[in-house]
């Protein structure tokens, strides 16, 4: 699993390089070979959130800003109507800006969700073993009624009773009481 998403970064990372391409724009645009940045971009970083998470994003959008200030370098503005390098740079940090923080919010959101998760289930887990090592009577029932959803060991040693003979039935059924009215 950990190899297949490595691959798939690397093959990510190595895709960027062949998406610059300069038949794509004609050759009266100064900003030629840079211009999927503006229809592209977005998805993109959008697809690195959800399949990467907040590591994606932050990959995505720091090499996304490296791009677009190789381009302003190269005097290939990708914002048309800009003629100095600083208001490049003014508008490329405000499109970053934009167009970086939902996928960054998204990429927060899953490592939250995530986390979230893992502590489920180690809670679950240690819950799930203190159920079952301990030596004393437990039993999980249902409050409408009082059917038996869950036994433990020390349940099937005090009464006899194993799950297979309680679940689905009430403590009544089984006749476990001795003061049935109680």
């Amino acid at each position: 699993m950990h190899i297949r998403l490595y691959i798939e970064r690397a093959e990510l990372l190595s895709s960027k390089k062949g998406i610059i391409r300069t038949d794509w724009c004609n050759e009266t645009q100064r900003f030629s070979g840079i211009a999927w940045i503006d229809h592209f971009s977005f998805p993109f970083l959008l697809w690195a959130a959800f399949r990467f998470g907040l590591v994606g994003a932050v990959t995505t959008s720091y090499f996304l800003a490296v791009l677009i200030l190789h381009a302003t370098l190269l005097n290939q503005f990708i914002f048309p109507g800009t003629q100095t390098e600083l208001n490049t740079i003014i508008l490329m940090q405000i499109y970053l800006a934009m167009i970086s923080i939902p996928p960054l919010l998204l990429g927060a959101l899953f490592f939250e969700n995530d986390t979230a998760q893992a502590a489920l289930r180690t809670s679950e887990e240690k819950f799930s073993q203190a159920f079952r090592v301990t030596p004393d009577s437990i039993n999980i029932n249902r409050l409408s009624d009082g059917l038996f959803l869950e036994i433990n060991q020390g349940f099937t040693e005090l009464t006899g009773y194993s799950l297979e003979d309680v679940q689905g039935r009430s403590s009544l059924e089984i006749n476990i009481w001795a003061y049935p009215q109680d």
